[in-house]
């Protein structure tokens, strides 16, 4: 019996934590960004898949999940492969499922055209930001370079695991 908001699927409770419910507003990210947000996952999943919520389907995206460790420095968890984005809810699997405690972790999204991703704009969050950044594979660790924006918009980026 799955509990806490997650559903059987073959045998399975699978549960999303991040913002898998779709915004209504748009931010449109242009190819040469890395953008990510923080997310919660209150119990020890199986990462499977990477969510992301787009209004227009244009090229591919890879998806990254990373956690900081103490120094704050962001380390790769789990990623998808390059995909074809297909409608607007894109749930794609990691490359290798991932065994997670709980914890705070951040959910980056590189996609290989523009793309216009919803968003909540009635709520602030911090978001971490890498521009300049080439298609076709995340980095690991996450840039030093990189900008943390404070004051944004949470983005339709989700993980989905099993517990």
């Amino acid at each position: 019996m799955c509990t806490g908001g997650a559903t059987c699927t073959s045998s399975q409770c699978i549960i999303n934590y991040g913002f898998s419910f779709q915004f209504t507003d748009k931010l449109d990210l242009i190819p040469t960004y890395l953008l990510g947000l923080e997310i919660t996952v209150p119990t020890s999943i199986t990462v499977q898949k990477l969510g992301a919520i787009v209004s227009n389907v244009a090229g591919q995206v890879i998806l990254a999940l990373y956690q900081a460790d103490g120094s704050g420095t962001l380390h790769l968890v789990a990623e998808t492969a390059a995909t074809s984005l297909v409608g607007s809810r894109n749930e794609i699997s990691v490359t290798t499922p991932k065994l997670i405690s709980a914890g705070n972790y951040w959910v980056f999204a590189e996609f290989s055209n523009l793309v216009s991703v919803y968003r909540n704009g009635a709520a602030t969050m911090t978001r971490r930001l890498s521009t300049s950044v080439t298609f076709g594979g995340v980095p690991d660790p996450y840039p030093f370079n990189a900008s943390t924006a404070g004051n944004n918009n949470p983005l339709n980026y989700y993980v989905i695991g099993a517990q």
